[in-house]
């Protein structure tokens, strides 16, 4: 689809090598030189728009009746923002 979602993809990676976790949000790869900017989707036009795929941290103890709420991990994906899709009927969201 574009060489911005390839080029975020590989950021998180880098990240992720470096940092041995993910990021919390794309900012952070801007913040730690991974990208300059964040691009701008290309079907929506809007660096907002992306939408990000989380890893999930479980812990043993999250099935036991005390457990604290399991919080979120970071970044592990980005996908683009738009809705619809593409010529061939493939969901823009799936890119």
């Amino acid at each position: 689809m574009s060489a911005d979602l390839a080029q975020m993809r590989t950021a998180i990676k880098v990240y992720h090598d470096k940092n041995h976790a993910y990021p919390r949000s794309l900012q952070d790869l801007v913040r730690d030189g991974e990208l300059r900017m964040i691009p701008a989707d290309p079907i929506t036009k809007s660096s907002a728009s992306w939408r990000t795929t989380v890893e999930e941290n479980v812990r043993v103890d999250d099935f036991t009746t005390n457990a604290a709420a399991a919080t979120g991990g970071g970044i592990v994906d980005v996908h683009s923002g738009a809705k619809g899709k593409d010529p061939a009927g493939k969901p823009w969201s799936d890119y």
